[in-house]
């Protein structure tokens, strides 16, 4: 099935998405900025549950909000 997962990280200049679907591997799922300045990718995952995080401009964090600049 297919999923999108988003991140509020509207100050960000990349993010990817990372977790046990890709190996963990940073370079494997970019996300797209959207026009709110949300972060989306669209996965398809197999049943039952993924752990993932977001990797906002380098830095690795579980938060989706975790990229913003205040």
């Amino acid at each position: 099935r297919s999923v999108v997962l988003i991140c509020s990280a509207p100050g960000a200049s990349s993010v990817s998405l990372v977790g046990d679907f890709n190996d963990w591997d940073v370079t494997s799922t970019p996300m797209r900025r959207r026009v709110n300045g949300d972060w989306e990718s669209r996965v398809r995952l197999t049943r039952g549950a993924h752990e993932y995080k977001f990797v906002v401009d380098g830095e690795w964090c579980c938060t989706p909000g975790a990229g913003d600049s205040a």
